[in-house]
C-alpha cells in the first residue's frame, strides 16, 4: 500500500484473477452500451471480448500507470476520492472486436474521455483513502519499531537470566504471531467479500484483497520456520544440560 509502484503492481496482478477481469470487463461494456444503446444485442460477445482484453498484456500496461496516478492522487495530493481512469482502452477493444467482427468494431463509439472510471463505493472508497493516508503518515515509524522490535527482542534474550527459556518465549510468540498472519488472508477474504452486496463488486473485490495480502501466507510460514528453530534450539540446549 505504501509504495507507489509496488501498489500499481498488485492492482493490476488482480486483473489476472476472474472476478476482478469479469467486473472490469462489465464496466467496460456497460459504458459502451450506455454510449450506444444499438450494442445491446451483441453485449455477451463485448463482455467476452472486454475480458480478454483486460487480462492482455497491452491492458495491463494502461492499467498499471492508471493506478500509480490514483496512488499519488490519495497520498501526495490529498484527493478524497479513490479514482481509477484507464484512457485508451476502447482502442485496444476495438483492435480486439475486428478480428472476430469488423462491423461490430467499427460501430463501437469513439470515446476521448477514459472508458474506465472506477469509483468505489463511499464506504469502500473512504476507507481505502483513509488506510493509504495513514500507512504513509506512519511508515517511517513503523520502520523504526521493526528494528527497535528486533533489537529488544535480541537484548531481552542476551540479558535475561534463563536464556534457554527466554528463547523458547520468543518461539512461541513468533508462533502465535504467524498463525495470525496465516488467518488474516482468509478472514479478510471473507470480510472484504461480505461487506458488499453486489455479487459482481464483491468477487473483483475478493480478488483485490487476495492480490495485496496473499504473501501474508507466505511470510507467516517463514517466520514459523524461524519460530521452530528457536523452539528446537531452546529445547536441544536444555536437554543438553540436563
Amino acid at each position: 500500500l505504501l509504495d507507489r509502484d509496488a501498489f500499481a503492481a498488485r492492482l493490476v496482478a488482480a486483473l489476472d484473477r476472474p472476478h476482478a477481469s469479469a467486473f472490469v470487463a462489465k464496466q467496460i461494456t456497460d459504458r459502451l452500451v450506455a454510449a450506444k444503446p444499438d450494442l445491446i444485442g451483441v453485449r455477451p460477445l463485448i463482455i467476452s471480448i472486454s475480458e480478454s482484453t483486460v487480462r492482455s498484456n497491452a491492458f495491463e500496461a494502461l492499467a498499471l500507470r492508471g493506478a500509480r496516478n490514483a496512488h499519488h492522487l490519495v497520498v501526495s495530493e490529498g484527493a478524497e476520492q479513490l479514482l481509477l481512469s484507464i484512457p485508451d482502452v476502447h482502442i485496444l477493444l476495438r483492435g480486439a472486436l475486428a478480428a472476430i467482427d469488423p462491423e461490430i468494431a467499427r460501430s463501437l463509439p469513439d470515446e476521448e474521455q477514459p472508458i474506465i472510471e472506477t469509483r468505489p463505493s463511499a464506504n469502500v472508497a473512504g476507507l481505502v483513502v483513509t488506510l493509504l493516508r495513514d500507512a504513509a503518515a506512519l511508515r517511517l515509524l513503523a520502520r523504526i519499531g521493526l528494528v527497535v522490535g528486533i533489537l529488544l527482542v535480541i537484548a531481552g534474550v542476551t540479558l535475561a537470566p534463563a536464556r534457554r527459556q527466554a528463547l523458547l518465549n520468543v518461539g512461541i510468540a513468533m508462533l502465535t504471531v504467524a498463525a495470525i498472519l496465516a488467518l488474516i488472508v482468509p478472514l479478510g477474504h471473507s470480510l472484504v467479500t461480505n461487506a458488499v452486496a453486489e455479487a459482481s463488486l464483491s468477487g473483483a473485490l475478493g480478488d483485490v484483497w487476495i492480490a495485496f495480502a496473499g504473501e501474508l501466507g507466505s511470510w507467516s510460514i517463514g517466520l514459523a520456520l524461524v519460530a521452530l528453530i528457536l523452539v528446537a534450539a531452546a529445547t536441544a540446549s536444555r536437554e543438553n544440560r540436563s
